[in-house]
């Protein structure tokens, strides 16, 4: 990282962080940056054998940036594991159960059989003739299909925005429009997830909700966490290191 390029409110702050008084001009505050990195990184290399690579860890993220580095990459990481969940029960997990059936967003499955929901829609245009008793498994198919739209839009807005996000976190380049993707891809995956409970809720109301269900309405919103850590609104310190 060279911190010539950084302002001066950017090096008090890295110094704010480090524990360390703010007084002073530019060179001043870069100097006293520098010294206290080659003192850390000395304090470091007397460890190099014991084993201590939390401490080395810190020490990295120190000099490299400190808690902005660290915000970071906690927040990726939670992102990850945000995509990752959400893939797996959109692409497989079970959404509802009725009368011993699972639901997922595009079939109806027993066992080795399954039928999906446009399927089951077209049957029941051809043998309902427009009553209002019918017509369920439409409304299931058309809500599926609002929210695999949802959610699968959301998912890929965040994955771009954890892909910018690590360009970013190795190139130290401030990258803004990450967070506003995970906020618009979380928010999407939720507004998805609330849709389905809304319009099956509507549709089929002997429908129970299923386990992928309530997980995503656990999992999608700590998105928008993993962007208020990055952004630095929810703050925390790791160690005495810091």
């Amino acid at each position: 990282m060279d911190i010539e390029r950084k302002t001066v409110a950017e090096l008090k702050q890295m110094l704010r962080e480090m524990g360390e008084p703010v007084s002073g001009n530019k060179s001043d505050l870069i100097a006293r940056i520098n010294a206290l990195s080659v003192g850390v990184n000395e304090k470091f290399s007397t460890k190099s054998d014991d084993g201590d690579l939390w401490g080395r860890f810190l020490n990295r993220l120190r000099v490299n940036g400190g808690q902005e580095e660290f915000r970071n990459l906690v927040s990726l990481v939670i992102l990850s594991g945000v995509l990752f969940f959400t893939f797996i029960f959109a692409a497989g997990g079970t959404w509802g159960t009725m009368m011993e059936i699972d639901v997922s967003l595009s079939e109806l499955s027993a066992g080795p059989i399954s039928v999906s929901f446009g399927d089951l829609c077209d049957y029941e245009d051809e043998v309902d003739s427009g009553d209002d008793d019918g017509g369920s498994m439409c409304g299931l198919y058309y809500a599926s299909i609002v929210t695999r739209l949802l959610i699968w839009g959301g998912w890929v807005a965040g994955v771009v925005a954890l892909v910018l996000g690590f360009k970013s976190h190795f190139t130290n380049e401030k990258n803004d429009v990450v967070d506003l993707l995970i906020r618009v891809g979380g928010g999407t995956m939720l507004l998805g997830t609330i849709i389905w409970g809304i319009g099956t809720l509507i549709v089929m109301s002997e429908m129970s909700w299923g386990l992928a269900f309530y997980l995503m309405l656990v999992i999608t919103p700590l998105s928008i966490v993993a962007s208020e850590i990055r952004t630095g609104n929810l703050k925390f310190n790791f160690g005495e290191e810091w």
